[in-house]
């Protein structure tokens, strides 16, 4: 090793071992073009262990100011900050037992997180954090979402078992929805099965988002939303028979519809449908993929590819097909490596996924594209 290089790796250990709650870290970032496509690509984070937030989570403060991942460097997952100007780093938590689902609220400027089977709320300025709920006991919490206000934060709560009992798990689930401002808690809907997924609409917190997890092509209806006031709940993209395979359900736009993908018979889609249930619009894919996500306003669909499609996409519609068009080489993908959870940033400005085709897993990010023609989720 070199004597610039040796100084700089030791620099870059001694800011790890020092770092702490609030302190903040030399710059990671690097700039390539990618090999197969030419599109210029950012690797925000270069020390192992590093993952974006949740494909239906939101990643990037206000006015994408600051992008907000998961790394697992100080020994367990912590949540960090990279301010998009310099790129330096910030770690924002101390977490008890380690980061699980987190997501920021551009509005109060916020993130929920959990850890600890509680969930948390912290001011990305102050760092204040303060409990919100706590999981009772024999419970697990399961995925995590907040409202655009800021007034709710929604998630599932599973009855925590030893290991599944069959691929369609009936342990007892709740969705649980908490004001943020530490004022309370409620328990909209209950049943005896798997709930997963669970999803507030960023426009309406009267209205969630959940699936009933298990193997897909043995879940009778995965999607539905309950509205939390009537209790009234919707299927969402009615299955016409229980061996399709739909899920990876997320809000799109601007809470107006529900997007997804999905698999039958050797075709894979991806589709939209309207809150309502209504108006639901499928296009088959020109090649496979494991997760999808829409742009906030639904004018772009990125698709993440999977081990026989390496390549992070964009999906363009010509009628009733989604042509995927390549934007980066992601790397193989196996059971040993990350998903990618591609997902946008609220202003539609910049794409940012997990990769490990450099090594151990980082965040990688780059501008959304103009040039390939409009996505597949038109506001309807």
């Amino acid at each position: 090793m070199r004597r610039r290089e040796f100084v700089g790796a030791f620099a870059l250990g001694a800011a790890l071992k020092a770092a702490g709650r609030g302190e903040w870290l030399p710059a990671e970032r690097r700039k390539y073009k990618d090999e197969v496509t030419g599109r210029e690509i950012w690797q925000a984070t270069t020390v192992k262990d590093n993952y974006n937030l949740y494909f239906s989570c939101q990643s990037f403060t206000t006015g994408s100011r600051g992008l907000v991942f998961v790394s697992s460097r100080t020994g367990k997952g912590e949540l960090f900050l990279m301010d998009m100007d310099s790129g330096r780093l910030r770690q924002l938590t101390e977490a008890q037992t380690g980061i699980g689902y987190a997501t920021v609220c551009q509005q109060a400027n916020s993130i929920c997180y959990a850890d600890n089977s509680a969930v948390w709320w912290l001011n990305i300025d102050t760092l204040e954090t303060r409990k919100i709920y706590q999981v009772p006991a024999g419970y697990r919490s399961d995925s995590l979402s907040v409202d655009d206000a800021g007034r709710y934060a929604v998630f599932g709560i599973t009855k925590a078992l030893d290991k599944p009992i069959s691929p369609l798990q009936t342990n007892h689930s709740q969705v649980i929805r908490v004001r943020t401002d530490g004022s309370g808690s409620e328990m909209i809907y209950e049943e005896d099965y798997w709930i997963s997924h669970v999803l507030v609409n960023p426009r309406d917190a009267d209205t969630i988002l959940f699936c009933h997890e298990g193997g897909w092509n043995v879940v009778a209806q995965r999607m539905w939303t309950v509205h939390a006031k009537t209790g009234k709940l919707t299927k969402m993209r009615v299955e016409e028979t229980p061996e399709i395979s739909v899920g990876h359900e997320y809000w799109t736009e601007s809470g107006g519809a529900v997007g997804y993908h999905g698999s039958y018979k050797g075709r894979q889609w991806i589709g939209r449908v309207n809150k309502d249930g209504t108006n639901m619009r499928e296009w088959t894919l020109t090649a496979p993929t494991g997760h999808s996500s829409a742009s906030e306003d639904g004018r772009f669909i990125v698709a993440d590819g999977n081990m026989d499609f390496p390549y992070l996409s964009l999906v363009k519609p010509m009628g009733t097909i989604g042509v995927l068009v390549p934007l980066a080489y992601r790397g193989k993908l196996d059971r040993t490596t990350p998903h990618a959870h591609a997902n946008f940033s609220a202003d539609d400005k910049w794409i940012v996924w997990c990769s490990s085709r450099h090594g151990s897993p980082n965040v990688y990010m780059m501008m959304t594209p103009t040039d390939t023609g409009k996505g597949c989720l038109f506001p309807s």
